[in-house]
């Protein structure tokens, strides 16, 4: 089942069309009062007024398949895929072609709502849900709504699970991973993808970039190195490649956090300013570099870089808790413990916030 309840909005397309009688279709099948018909309102809009509205098969296969990629749980879902499939037991298959061929930069939105829909009815064909996949993908590169990134990846690793031999999921995995910075991830994926047999136009394309991939691959890992605490490790990686990167705030700022862990603040502060140029509001970098200030014994600076911080976020719990700790340490225990008090409001689950608080407690008595 595919959850497109971001979308639910949409759900005002939809009108019900309620029968004054059971209807007798063309092969036989019986459109039974008791169940309202899902319509577009858009292709029923100039209907509404009439005193003997009247509706198209196309119209109501339309609403039906709309209505259950919105709501796969719908009351008569069962009635509804009996209706249909009286009317053509190929008729999935049918329309999912029509939709695919139909598609617009327009359209594409309520094409893939329409999809889901059919996928929703039974048709887990792994065409039908490669192009869900990258339908989601491609609304996503217009819009930059997560959802339909994140809607993408799911339907592709839900692809690989079931091993299908089309490289596509590899191929578009690769792209999501890759935008995320998991570039070793993103490597494997699209090697495996290669050895599929892709188009050539997307050959060319990874061909292209592989290439970038080394360098970008030994930031990942000095970066993680930094994480994991193997501080010399991961400086040597990300030193050796900071150049090729130099439009990027967030190598300078890990440079800068792997300096500050090894108590080296002045590298440290170094790096964190070159990021801050690149990503002047960065609420983070300028909290590191308030820390460093703060173990150099400079609380005249910390305290600026904090004060500029709060007030590009003034519920950043962390930053408004180190102005404290500065305060404290300048030995101004009125100042530290109104910044302190005023972080724990805001995070009082906050592990450094809650020891500060019983440690000024303490103090106090």
């Amino acid at each position: 089942m595919i959850n497109l309840s971001f979308l639910k909005e949409k759900l005002d397309q939809i009108v019900f069309f309620e029968l004054m009688k059971d209807i007798e279709l063309k092969n036989g099948f019986i459109l039974d009062k008791k169940f309202p018909i899902p319509l577009l309102l858009e292709s029923v809009k100039d209907k509404i007024y009439d005193s003997n509205p009247v509706f198209s098969q196309s119209e109501m296969t339309d609403g039906i398949i709309f209505l259950l990629g919105l709501d796969p749980k719908f009351k008569y879902l069962a009635y509804y895929k009996e209706l249909l499939l009286g009317i053509d037991e190929n008729i999935l298959e049918i329309l999912s072609a029509e939709i695919l061929n139909e598609i617009t930069l327009e359209n594409r939105l309520d094409s893939l709502v329409k999809i889901v829909g059919i996928h929703h009815l039974g048709l887990d064909d792994e065409n039908l849900m490669i192009n869900i996949g990258r339908l989601s993908n491609d609304i996503y590169i217009e819009n930059e709504n997560e959802e339909f990134n994140n809607l993408s990846r799911r339907i592709f690793e839900y692809l690989l699970e079931k091993n299908v031999f089309s490289p596509l999921p590899e191929y578009y995995l690769g792209y999501f991973y890759y935008n995320k910075g998991m570039y070793s991830k993103a490597k494997s994926l699209w090697e495996n993808s290669f050895d599929k047999g892709l188009e050539e136009n997307q050959q060319l394309e990874l061909i292209e970039i592989f290439p970038k991939l080394k360098s970008k691959i030994i930031y990942e890992e000095g970066y993680e190195l930094i994480l994991k605490e193997r501080y010399d490790e991961g400086l040597e990686k990300l030193l050796s490649v900071k150049d090729e990167f130099s439009e990027w705030w967030n190598i300078y700022f890990f440079i800068g956090l792997g300096y500050r862990f090894k108590e080296d603040y002045r590298s440290a502060i170094h790096y964190f300013n070159r990021a801050l140029e690149i990503n002047d509001d960065n609420v983070d970098t300028m909290n590191e570099i308030g820390i460093c200030y703060t173990m150099l014994g400079e609380y005249e600076k910390a305290i600026e870089i904090y004060s500029n911080s709060i007030v590009l976020n003034p519920e950043n719990h962390e930053t408004i808790c180190n102005l404290g700790i500065v305060y404290y340490n300048k030995g101004d225990l009125k100042l530290a413990s109104k910044f302190i008090q005023k972080a724990y409001e805001i995070a009082p689950d906050d592990e450094v916030t809650k020891i500060w608080i019983e440690y000024l407690n303490k103090s106090s008595h």
